[in-house]
């Protein structure tokens, strides 16, 4: 019988989020008294899913300015619902509670990032920037609250909305903030997504190697969790939710424990 994702990572999980129970409160005593949830309006399990998996993230061993980043194809292997996954993360970016981005060199894979997140990695960069990119980045900034801008705008457009240059537009691109799409138009980004692209790319060739080395391309979960990821900082649990999530393994249960076995790609 497949799980949509591994009982190891539910029990770790559950200690943070109950994915399972409609209704069920996330993190409630460990935020008590933090930051406003930018995130209560979202449906529960989209929203415990969304804390469980950025939690994960904040606990790897990255740099400071690497914001917490969710894969939309991470909460797939989470809930049941891709739909639904869907329609919520939607309204939450409309809402200005997330924005979602562009996986570099991924066609179709996006990221999610709190609204919370991603205004302080761009003050933090303006604050520390010279004062001609300071000044475009408040605008970026003030562009991203106030225009529902998906995660591409076009060139004339950005232009327009925040009074700047094509040598404005130059900066942006190269502090990482945009990414050029093509002539027209822009992609938004974040200066930690490139690292972040090669370190995801890398996780996932070397577990499906380390998996594609047995004889049925099958491995115990864990006795796979104990061998060290030499290509990647992001961690067992970030890695196989994404790995599920783009259904390139699937997990089954065994007497012996649980399986991980790669799917036909």
């Amino acid at each position: 019988m497949a799980l949509r994702h591994s009982p190891l990572f539910v029990q770790r999980a559950s200690k943070r989020a109950r994915v399972d129970e409609p209704g069920a409160a996330v993190g409630a005593d460990a935020d008590a008294g933090a930051d406003e949830d930018p995130l209560p309006e979202l449906p529960d399990d989209t929203m415990a899913a969304l804390q469980l998996l950025r939690g994960q993230f904040e606990s790897l061993a990255l740099p400071a300015h690497s914001p917490p980043l969710v894969l939309v194809h991470q909460l797939y292997s989470v809930v049941a619902s891709k739909t639904t996954v869907d329609r919520d993360i939607e309204a939450a970016r409309q809402a200005k509670r997330v924005i979602k981005l562009r996986l570099p060199a991924a066609e179709g894979q996006f990221v999610v990032v709190l609204w919370r997140d991603y205004e302080r990695g761009v003050e933090r960069a303006a604050a520390t920037s010279p004062e001609q990119l300071a000044a475009v980045l408040t605008r970026l900034l003030k562009l991203m609250s106030h225009v529902d801008t998906d995660v591409a705008i076009a060139r004339t457009v950005f232009k327009v909305e925040t009074g700047s240059s094509d040598s404005d537009i130059a900066e942006l691109v190269r502090a990482g903030f945009l990414m050029l799409r093509d002539g027209n138009s822009l992609w938004f980004t974040l200066p930690c997504m490139g690292n972040f692209a090669v370190q995801l790319a890398g996780g996932r060739g070397e577990i499906l190697a380390m998996l594609k080395r047995k004889k049925f391309h099958e491995m115990l979960e864990k006795l796979l969790v104990q061998k060290t990821l030499r290509k990647s900082q992001l961690g067992w649990e970030y890695h196989l939710s994404d790995l599920l999530g783009i259904k390139a393994i699937e997990y089954k249960h065994t007497s012996e424990g649980n399986l991980v076995r790669v799917l036909n790609l």
